[in-house]
């Protein structure tokens, strides 16, 4: 082979209850090989499973629970997935770590794999493509039992369904203006705001009334704020036309200020307010 580097996947553990796969990467073909890939999985090596296998020191464990069924969701078991890295020797610890995190959050940046076969494959490719500085993952699947056991947690406690808060029309003001100077489509509102375009429609005239928002032109159901440019003052005479405030809250950032500004007049004030 010509691939300098190949990745072995070897089950050290099967059984019913737990299964341990490590995930390595090696120079050398391993003499129990179940598999080689081609493709676009070249240099990816299926072993089989090992009566004995070696403890890898290992740092930074991470543990998640995914809930299983195979009868159509009807019934859900809770599967605890655990992951131990393994590095080279020459991998400084801060590295080690920021690379350990990223793995576990590539793995939930996309669809998450709904099997087995698509879980492994992703694994996989992330240490084919990339994470040069691991030498093998050890990951760990078990039911969980006793106090592990827990609840399958319900979404619709993480989704801001509306309900939560009343929509008003500061809402909607709000979300064009983090929008601005793009515009944003009724439908997009309404999704973003978990709600109706009925009620996006109403408290879009009423913005547009207060002259704060208004349709593109030739672009029915799309909006934007209202962009105000003041117009020159020429009738204003005064000593100093333009002035600039800047606003700090200690003293000492109102000298760093002095130091940089030539022809300064300012002026200290200090302030208290009380927060409820």
């Amino acid at each position: 082979m010509s691939i300098t580097s190949l990745i072995t996947f070897i089950p050290l553990i099967q059984s019913k209850e737990r299964n341990l796969i490590r995930i390595e990467r090696t120079h050398e073909i391993p003499t129990n090989v179940c598999l080689v890939a081609s493709g676009p999985f070249e240099g990816i090596i299926i072993n089989k499973l090992v009566e004995n296998y070696e403890e890898l020191p290992t740092q930074f464990p991470c543990s998640f629970s995914v809930w299983i069924s195979s009868d159509g969701g009807k019934t859900l078991k809770q599967e605890i997935r655990s992951f131990r890295f393994c590095f080279f020797n020459n991998i400084q610890l801060a590295l080690r770590a920021e690379t350990s995190q990223r793995f576990i959050k590539n793995i939930f940046e996309r669809n998450f794999p709904k099997d087995y076969v698509s879980f492994f494959k992703l694994l996989l490719r992330l240490m084919k493509e990339d994470y040069p500085q691991l030498r093998a993952i050890d990951v760990e699947m078990k039911f969980a039992a006793g106090s592990e056991k827990m609840a399958m947690p319900n979404a619709k406690q993480f989704i801001n369904d509306g309900e939560l808060e009343n929509l008003t029309s500061s809402h909607v003001k709000e979300a064009l203006e983090h929008a601005y100077p793009n515009s944003v489509t009724e439908e997009d509102l309404a999704e973003s705001l978990r709600c109706s375009v009925e009620e996006i429609r109403h408290f879009l005239s009423i913005l547009e009334k207060e002259g704060h928002i208004e349709q593109l032109p030739n672009q029915i159901g799309e909006w934007i704020r209202k962009a105000y440019i003041p117009e020159p003052q020429h009738n204003i005479q005064d000593k100093h036309p333009q002035t600039v405030a800047i606003i700090t809250c200690l003293f000492p950032e109102k000298q760093s200020v002095d130091t940089i500004i030539e022809n300064r007049t300012t002026k200290h004030r200090y302030l208290f307010l009380k927060i409820f």
